[in-house]
């Protein structure tokens, strides 16, 4: 079996020009989505650039998820109304203590929402 899908995968190179085509495609959203999904699972698409297309699936789908966990589960309601602080509570946490590592007056130059 694995023989025969080695025989079947195209293994022609990718020149230069083919590469930098690709980066301008991956730069126009929706675009970009459509051609990754081509790449990766058409059997006419080079095996490097099929390979690099489903790793590059993989990674947009990390960071959904990644996004939907840091915005998305963060929606609270706060006295009557929706907030949504979102990334500013993870950096009000990393920088609280950094502030207070460098001392009370570094506060006055760094502008963080206080919760």
């Amino acid at each position: 079996m694995e023989i025969q899908e080695q025989n079947t995968r195209n293994h022609s190179v990718v020149t230069v020009g083919d590469w930098i085509l690709t980066m301008i495609l991956m730069l126009i959203p929706i675009v970009n989505f459509i051609m990754l999904l081509v790449w990766a699972f058409s059997s006419s698409t080079p095996a490097s650039k099929s390979n690099w297309a489903k790793a590059t699936l993989i990674f947009m789908l990390l960071g959904a998820l990644l996004t939907f966990l840091f915005l998305g589960l963060h929606r609270q309601p706060h006295a009557g109304r929706n907030v949504n602080h979102g990334l500013a509570n993870i950096a009000h946490l990393f920088s609280k203590p950094l502030i207070q590592a460098l001392g009370e007056g570094f506060d006055q130059f760094v502008f963080v929402e206080k919760f």
